[in-house]
């Protein structure tokens, strides 16, 4: 049985300068790598569509591996209903 990963992105947060999405990715991509769970989990910046005025762009955290258990020892939680927790450990990290 072969068995496929799947990846998955959750929404974390918007900015209109592109420049300024990169910026913040940057700093929780160094987050990431502190823990060491670059393998896994990435940053991803991408316009935000259906704006009509100004471009937007969204921040995501990507899970590489989402049909997986979050391993063991990390409360970095990836389910969309959790997104706000993750985002405020990450941020908290960050600081």
């Amino acid at each position: 049985m072969t068995m496929t990963m799947t990846r998955e992105r959750h929404f974390i947060l918007s900015r209109d300068d592109q420049a300024d999405a990169y910026n913040v990715a940057f700093r929780l991509g160094a987050v990431l790598a502190r823990a060491g769970i670059t393998d896994r989990y990435g940053m991803s910046v991408q316009r935000i569509p259906g704006r009509r005025t100004e471009p937007a762009w969204g921040l995501y955290l990507v899970d590489r591996e989402a049909d997986r258990p979050t391993p063991a020892g990390l409360s970095l939680v990836t389910t969309v209903r959790h997104t706000r927790a993750l985002v405020a450990e990450l941020v908290g990290l960050a600081a």
